[in-house]
């Protein structure tokens, strides 16, 4: 199990990742990532899934989390608006641009990835998994995106379209909690339920009951789903 943490004046940033049992026995690497960084009062956390249909799917995931801090640090020096727009092109610029377009199929992966700046929140959604945003009691969350057909999936590919994308804007930002995981986690939770998790993991609130609680619930889950499992929560006040 991978485990990452950061505690700052403002924010308490926790995340957990653990390979799935049939990844474990076919010897191959864990196709989740997960990313997060702050400079002082603005933040990035992307979580990122790599589809199991594709061979180089764990390049891909950690590609897309690289690429959201990118640009995170982009916003953050003046180099690019912070608008949902400007990022989305960004990022899909990038992305075309990291592969070979003969195998860019092999690294398609979905993306959940939250930036803060001023105050001012940007949610941006590719595919599977949960988010959810709460700010001034107030709870956003996205729709979800599976499609009806089996084994297609909304992802970062090379011939991606625009309406891939799902955002969420939110302005004057106070008390913020964010939950995000990928599909190993989102599809074992009974449907209807997703909220209550997340109001239960929003109640905790040292990092170390964190740390305990979303372990529990990772290895409580691997004996549900062989999947990949990687969730992370940010907390600003």
């Amino acid at each position: 199990m991978i485990i990452k943490q950061e505690q700052t004046e403002n924010f308490t940033f926790f995340g957990v990742s653990t390979k799935g049992e049939s990844h474990l026995k076919a010897d191959k690497p864990n196709q989740d990532a997960i990313g997060f960084n702050s400079l002082d009062n603005s933040f990035v956390i992307a979580i990122s899934d790599g589809l199991g249909s594709c061979s180089r799917a764990h390049i891909g995931a950690q590609t897309a989390v690289l690429l959201c801090n990118n640009i995170f640090i982009e916003i953050a020096n003046g180099q690019l608006s912070f608008e949902s727009n400007s990022i989305i092109k960004r990022l899909s610029g990038l992305w075309k641009g990291s592969f070979p377009e003969i195998v860019a199929k092999e690294y398609s992966a979905t993306l959940k990835v939250v930036f803060l700046k001023d105050n001012k929140l940007i949610a941006i959604s590719v595919g599977d998994g949960l988010l959810f945003i709460r700010s001034n009691n107030t709870v956003h969350t996205f729709e979800n995106t599976e499609s009806n057909f089996v084994n297609e999936t909304a992802c970062l590919s090379y011939g991606m379209q625009v309406d891939i994308f799902k955002t969420i804007e939110i302005e004057n930002i106070e008390n913020l909690f964010v939950f995000i995981c990928t599909d190993g986690i989102s599809s074992v939770i009974s449907e209807g339920r997703e909220r209550e998790l997340f109001e239960e993991i929003g109640k905790i609130k040292t990092i170390k009951e964190l740390r305990g609680e979303m372990e529990y619930m990772l290895d409580k889950m691997s004996e549900f789903n062989s999947d990949d499992k990687t969730a992370g929560v940010v907390r600003y006040e």
